[in-house]
């Protein structure tokens, strides 16, 4: 432990505006993994679709790149010992996390295509997190 702390010395404190995203205390490592795969899911999709972003207005494709980054980043959170720790004893943080998952429909809608799919998708992941949770 941090002299003078509860927290453990490998693991930092979070500020509580990014506590939805990574708990309140998270190692390094892990922050930088989350940060990693967004960057490199997002170049992705840009190097494997590059003319998807070339067809619709710029303002749409930057929107689109920091979701899919957002996408990304927050599927590797999501297996983080803080956000797992964040939301384990926040039963309506779990449900309002659950809830603004609109990212992947926003994508789709910002491309122009494959929206009854991606709707599809979406109330399939909304289902299935409910029954989790």
């Amino acid at each position: 432990m941090a002299e003078g702390s509860d927290v453990p010395a490998s693991r930092i404190r979070v500020p509580a505006f990014l506590h939805e995203v990574f708990g309140e205390t998270q190692s390094w490592p892990e922050i930088a993994l989350v940060l990693g795969f967004g960057a490199a899911g997002t170049l992705a999709l840009v190097v494997l679709d590059p003319w998807a972003f070339g067809d619709i207005p710029l303002w749409r494709a930057v929107v689109a790149a920091l979701l899919a980054f957002d996408i990304c980043a927050g599927a590797v959170a999501n297996l983080t010992r803080g956000t797992n720790g964040h939301y384990a004893g926040r039963p309506r943080a779990r449900w309002a996390f659950i809830a603004v998952h609109l990212h992947l429909v926003a994508v789709a809608w910002l491309f122009g295509e494959g929206m009854f799919e991606t709707v599809a998708i979406w109330l399939y992941t909304i289902a299935a997190a409910s029954a989790v949770n």
